[in-house]
C-alpha cells in the first residue's frame, strides 16, 4: 500500500496511516485550495472576523482534545502543547480580530528624494 505513517515520535506506536498522494492528487487539491482563496478573499473583514471568532471560540472550547492530539504526533507534554499550540493559536486569532483589517489596508510610501529619478 502506498501510505505514509504517522508515528508519535515519543512512544513509536503508529497513530494511522494517510495516503501518498501523487501529483495529479496534489495539483487537484492546490486548485481547490486556490478556489477557496478567492472565495475567502470576496469577503469583508467582517465576515473573516466572524469566522476568527468563531475559531478561537472552537479552539478555547475543544483545547484539551488539540492539546491531547498534539502530545501524540509530536510527543509534547500537556503543557507544551497548551503553551505551544493552543496559547499561540488564541493570540494569533486575537490579533488578527483586532489589527487585521489595519494590516491588510493599501498603504502608500513615500520613495522619497533620492529615487524621484526612477
Amino acid at each position: 500500500r502506498n501510505v505514509i505513517k504517522c508515528v508519535n515520535p515519543a512512544t513509536g506506536a503508529v497513530l494511522g496511516e494517510v495516503p501518498n498522494m501523487g501529483a495529479d492528487n496534489v495539483a487537484e487539491r492546490v486548485e481547490r485550495a486556490r478556489a477557496a482563496q478567492a472565495r475567502w478573499a470576496s469577503t469583508s473583514f467582517g465576515e473573516r472576523r466572524r469566522v476568527l471568532r468563531l475559531l478561537a471560540s472552537f479552539v478555547l472550547l475543544r483545547q484539551r482534545e488539540i492539546c491531547a492530539i498534539s502530545c501524540l504526533d509530536t510527543g509534547k507534554t500537556m503543557l507544551d502543547a497548551s503553551l505551544g499550540e493552543v496559547l499561540t493559536s488564541l493570540e494569533k486569532l486575537r490579533w488578527l480580530v483586532a489589527e487585521g483589517e489595519a494590516a491588510l489596508r493599501p498603504d502608500r510610501r513615500s520613495t522619497g528624494p533620492l529615487t524621484v529619478h526612477r
